[in-house]
């Protein structure tokens, strides 16, 4: 039996994320990532307030992303549906994100700087995913002309990007070495 015939109910809440890249100027790409919660029924909150269905959450986050490597140089906030009027004042603490490279370590600095009660739970949780589609957005800003149009060092900042980031794009592994010398015959 699987774990969908073991429901109660039809669905009581979604959660959707889009992400979505553009090219840009100066060789950047533009990332959007919009968030979406859906209360699909009647609930209650903790302080016995009455809330009908409908969007409690619906978010916006583009980043302009560009040389040098894959950096933060601007970033847009809108919260277009929020459940309390006061969410709305995080926005500002995302200019934050300026200046910050997408490469190793880009989750947990994105949780330092705006984790907790610095930012937004639902925008850091939708920055964080927008990060591997930048990585997979500016490879394809670049992967659409040949390879030996691409500057080498460039390449070695993509191909640094898989390494060692699952099974099959380990440093140690065919896929990876296949690449690394094609780069650097």
């Amino acid at each position: 039996m699987g774990l969908l015939e073991k429901k109660k109910s039809d669905r009581i809440h979604t959660r959707a994320i889009s992400l979505a890249t553009y090219e840009a100027e100066n060789n950047c790409v533009i990332v959007e990532g919009i968030l979406r919660d859906n209360r699909l029924i009647d609930v209650y909150l903790l302080t016995g307030e009455p809330r009908q269905p409908g969007v409690i959450h619906h978010m916006v986050v583009r980043i302009l992303v560009g040389p040098p490597g894959l950096t933060i140089q601007d970033i847009e906030v809108e919260m277009p549906v929020t459940p309390r009027e006061h969410c709305v004042e995080t926005i500002r603490g995302y200019d934050r994100m300026k200046g910050i490279a997408i490469q190793t370590g880009f989750t947990a600095k994105v949780k330092e700087m705006m984790g907790g009660r610095n930012g937004c739970a639902h925008l850091t949780t939708l920055l964080i995913a927008m990060g591997p589609e930048a990585v997979q957005g500016y490879y394809a800003h670049y992967a659409k002309n040949p390879p030996d149009t691409i500057d080498n060092k460039l390449k070695f900042v993509l191909a640094n990007h898989l390494k060692n980031t699952c099974h099959v794009w380990r440093e140690d592994g065919p896929y990876y070495q296949t690449m690394v010398e094609a780069i650097n015959p």
